[in-house]
């Protein structure tokens, strides 16, 4: 499993604890690979790699994965990005490859409880700093094509 943008790999470490038959590979950029391999607990550096990608430019084809894992990445980019990020996968990708997107989703009403006010605030940091587009903002798109 590859897990793409997957910083210090703690979704793919907890993941592992799980599994024996499954490798998986954190492609993140240059720094925070560093920073990922000097954390690593021993006990995960036989099952858990790092190498250096970004993932706006289009994934390796050697060694291609069983599925790609994005986890809490593509929401932090507008469609018209995200859509690019999904494209570069493809020369990654066997046939039966999968491709994981584990995020979350706002709720439909009124936030209340202070546990569900955290995705909002999220998601109002993302469009405000980093314009990215939610079910709530306009995509920003045409303004930088």
């Amino acid at each position: 499993l590859v897990d793409l943008s997957g910083g210090h790999g703690q979704i793919s470490q907890a993941l592992a604890k799980h599994t024996q038959n499954l490798t998986f590979t954190i492609r993140d950029l240059s720094h925070v690979v560093e920073q990922g391999r000097a954390a690593l607990p021993s006990e995960s550096k036989g099952q858990i790699s790092f190498e250096t990608q970004n993932f706006k430019k289009p994934q390796p084809s050697k060694k291609l994965p069983y599925a790609y894992l994005i986890s809490r990445c593509l929401r932090n980019w507008s469609d018209c990005h995200s859509a690019v990020i999904l494209r570069d996968l493809v020369p990654g990708l066997k046939t039966s490859s999968k491709v994981l997107v584990w995020d979350s989703v706002l709720v439909d009403r009124p936030v209340k409880k202070l546990s569900e006010k955290f995705n909002l605030q999220q998601d109002f940091i993302m469009a405000t700093i980093q314009m990215a587009r939610t079910d709530r903002w306009k995509s920003l798109d045409n303004l930088y094509s």
